[in-house]
């Protein structure tokens, strides 16, 4: 076998046996050929499953979407049972302004229980 001018391979054949070269080559094409034509048939059904797969899972994101809308509306506290707790944003200054309010000194907690008294 050689290189051929254009890059492809050359058989060097005798003279005598070019027509067996050429049957047992075209035997080998034809193998070949069909090969592919089943392996291309293999590829299209595979692409059709991907399709048919992607086509379910949208159908399937779809029907979630839907029923977990309808439990927020029929049972929102199963809803917000599952959701986690709302972050609340860290501020620095705020925390300084509001150092106190949070909770009751000793003080007014006093004052607060002897107007409960009277």
């Amino acid at each position: 076998v050689q290189e051929g001018a254009e890059g492809a391979p050359r058989v060097v054949v005798d003279l005598s046996r070019v027509a067996e070269v050429h049957r047992e080559l075209s035997k080998e094409v034809s193998g070949l050929e069909e090969q592919i034509s089943v392996e291309d048939k293999r590829i299209s059904q595979a692409e059709s499953v991907m399709k048919n797969a992607e086509q379910t899972l949208k159908v399937l994101e779809e029907a979630k979407t839907l029923l977990l809308e309808h439990v927020a509306r029929e049972k929102p506290a199963l809803v917000e049972g599952l959701l986690p707790p709302p972050e609340v944003p860290e501020d620095p200054e705020e925390d300084a302004d509001h150092a106190g309010s949070s909770t009751p000194s000793s003080d007014s907690a006093e004052e607060e229980e002897e107007a409960e008294d009277e």
